[in-house]
């Protein structure tokens, strides 16, 4: 199922043909060196891809994203809700891509549609992402969304100090 698309990507749900492409993603250590779960294994590859492809409801959940002339998996973007403090109108926003497909400005493409997407069919009014301030590539991506530096992290439970970045729906 499709979720939305641009000029050159498909955001879909993810299907079990994705699971070869998602293990290489969640086990290359340069990828998943600022995600807060460290890199994975299979487990963590085949868990991913089982709540990918559940339902989680119109505004959370992680989607595959594919060139339109493609269907290889080139990434994922995601919203979520992992604080508990986050007001019921947040959620945050993930991307990882293959290596592969860095640098060809496929991550803020689908961030992009996927803000969107989620402004236009959802009652979400701010979208936040948290970033490692060593993670320039993701700071300059965010920025390039419209997405302004708002503080860094307190919340127990998540890493102090990461950059937050938000988005507002007035604002797009």
């Amino acid at each position: 199922m499709i979720i939305t698309t641009t000029e050159r990507l498909i955001i879909r749900r993810f299907v079990e043909a994705d699971y070869d492409r998602l293990l290489a993603l969640v086990t290359d250590p340069i990828v998943m060196r600022y995600n807060t779960d460290g890199h994975g294994d299979a487990a963590y590859a085949r868990a991913r891809l089982s709540e990918a492809m559940a339902d989680p409801g119109p505004a959370l959940g992680t989607w595959a994203v594919q060139t339109s002339d493609d269907p290889a998996l080139l990434g994922y973007v995601s919203l979520f809700r992992e604080d508990p403090a986050m007001a019921e109108d947040e959620v945050e926003l993930g991307y990882f891509f293959l290596p592969e497909h860095w640098g060809k400005g496929y991550a803020p493409e689908a961030a992009k549609a996927l803000i969107t997407h989620a402004f236009a069919t959802t009652n979400t009014t701010r979208i936040l992402a948290i970033v490692d301030p060593s993670n320039t590539r993701s700071a300059t991506a965010l920025k390039k969304l419209g997405m302004t530096r708002t503080g860094t992290t307190q919340a127990k439970g998540i890493k102090p100090g990461d950059w937050v970045f938000a988005v507002e729906r007035s604002s797009i």
